[in-house]
């Protein structure tokens, strides 16, 4: 299971040790020598180098819907139509949900609709992240909500067979999740 609070003792612990500087040097600090408070967090936050890279290969395997290593078409419109349906329940247009999605494989991944590698789907998120947004951390937390949502929107996919066209409803996983199958 995916945990949501990922770095979360990591973070804790440098409040911890900030506290504690805090506290003992309080008796002399200079206002205008301390830590803004985004710089504060941004540091206590532990991202390791490929962090978002790992976010986005996470991404790739959710998406992965038959776990062939390739992203096709109809996996990426049956997972959004999911997902979509979290959003807006029963009045979720799926079919313009299909419509977007077809569009938006066929106009930036593979014009032919043909299955593809995680290398091209890579490099349009890089692509797409770096349009939203140029800071690597902002970029990291867009994903972290991209995979949080495609995680649920995985588990209601799997339980609900009017997601896409024939897509598989069994999944073995392994890494993140441990090694589980989830069926329906």
């Amino acid at each position: 299971m995916i945990s949501a609070h990922t770095g979360c003792s990591c973070l804790n612990e440098n409040i911890r040790e900030h506290s504690i500087k805090t506290r003992e040097d309080s008796v002399e600090v200079d206002p205008v020598d301390s830590v803004p408070a985004y710089e504060f967090v941004y540091s206590g936050m532990c991202r390791r180098k490929g962090h978002l890279e790992d976010l986005i290969s996470q991404l790739f395997r959710l998406h992965d819907l038959d776990s062939d290593g390739y992203l096709e078409e109809s996996e990426l419109i049956s997972l959004n139509q999911a997902i979509a349906y979290l959003h807006y329940g029963s009045s979720a247009d799926l079919d313009a949900i299909e419509r977007r999605f077809s569009q938006l494989f066929r106009t930036k991944l593979n014009a032919e609709g043909l299955p593809v590698p995680y290398a091209i789907f890579n490099g349009y998120i890089l692509q797409v992240l770096a349009d939203l947004d140029k800071n690597l951390d902002a970029q990291e937390m867009i994903m972290e909500q991209w995979v949080a949502e495609a995680t649920s929107g995985l588990f209601v996919y799997l339980q609900n067979p009017s997601f896409g066209s024939g897509a598989p409803r069994s999944r073995h996983s392994s890494g993140t999740w441990g090694s589980i199958i989830i069926e329906s």
